[in-house]
This record gives structure tokens, C-alpha cells and sequence, in this order.
């Protein structure tokens, strides 16, 4: 079961980390609000999933403009 944190309870990760070990280093989940039909919800977000769907959207349109 994840454990909830504060903001300020989140492990730091310097700009130097790589996806790969933020994915593998377990769940970092930080909140967000999402808008779901125009209403706004409470939500956390995943930032190795985030940042790995990023790399992939990257990747792909590096591989387009080639």
C-alpha cells in the first residue's frame, strides 16, 4: 500500500535522474486536479509513467522529423 506524503515528505531527485530509475524506485506519486467533465477532481499522477509516456512522445516525433 502507498503511503501518503506531503509535498514536502516527496524524495528529491536531481535533474541528472534518469527515467528508468524513477520508474524502478517505486510509485512517486505527486496530486493534481483533473478536469473530467468539467468537473474537477482530486487525482495523483505517477511520475514515472508521466515521464515515460514524454519519452515516448519525444522519441516519436524525433523519429518523424528524421
Amino acid at each position: 500500500m502507498t503511503q501518503d506524503l506531503k509535498i514536502s515528505q516527496l524524495p528529491i531527485y536531481s535533474l541528472g535522474t534518469s527515467v528508468e530509475s524513477l520508474m524502478s524506485s517505486g510509485k512517486i506519486i505527486v496530486p493534481a486536479t483533473v478536469n473530467e467533465n468539467n468537473v474537477l477532481n482530486n487525482k495523483g499522477l505517477d511520475i514515472g509513467q508521466l515521464l515515460n509516456l514524454l519519452r515516448i512522445y519525444v522519441d516519436q516525433a524525433a523519429s518523424n522529423a528524421v
